[in-house]
C-alpha cells in the first residue's frame, strides 16, 4: 500500500487550556495528553487555520508567480454537486460530504 499522506509527530497549541484554577484540570489534562499520545490508525485530519491565522490567495499572471492579481477564496469547483448549505466550501466540507455519501451508501446496500 502506498503512504501519500503527512504524519506529524507534535502539536503547537497556541494559548494554554482553559481553568488552570478549575477543581479536576490535572486529571482532565492527563486525559488529553493520553489522548494526543495515543496510538491510533493513520487516519487524514484535515484542519484550516483559524481566520486570524488566514492569508490572503491570488491568482497568478500566467507565466510569473511575482505578479499577482485577483484575490480568490476557498471554494467546491462548480462541476462538483451541490453542496449542503450548512457545509463548509473548502476541502474540509468535501471530504465531510463524502464521507457521509459513503455511508449512506454503505447502509444502503
Amino acid at each position: 500500500m502506498e503512504d501519500n499522506g503527512i504524519m506529524f509527530d507534535w502539536f503547537y497549541f497556541s494559548e494554554d487550556y482553559p481553568g488552570h484554577d478549575q477543581p479536576g484540570f490535572a486529571e482532565m489534562e492527563k486525559k488529553i495528553m493520553a489522548l494526543l499520545a495515543a496510538s491510533a490508525s493513520t487516519t487524514p485530519i484535515m484542519l484550516d487555520n483559524p481566520p486570524d491565522l488566514a492569508r490572503k490567495t491570488h491568482v497568478f499572471e500566467r507565466g510569473n508567480w511575482l505578479v499577482q492579481t485577483t484575490e480568490v477564496q476557498a471554494d467546491v469547483p462548480k462541476y462538483f454537486p451541490p453542496m449542503p448549505e450548512n457545509a463548509p466550501r473548502n476541502r474540509a466540507g468535501i471530504g465531510a460530504v463524502a464521507h457521509l455519501a459513503a455511508h449512506v451508501r454503505r447502509d444502503a446496500a
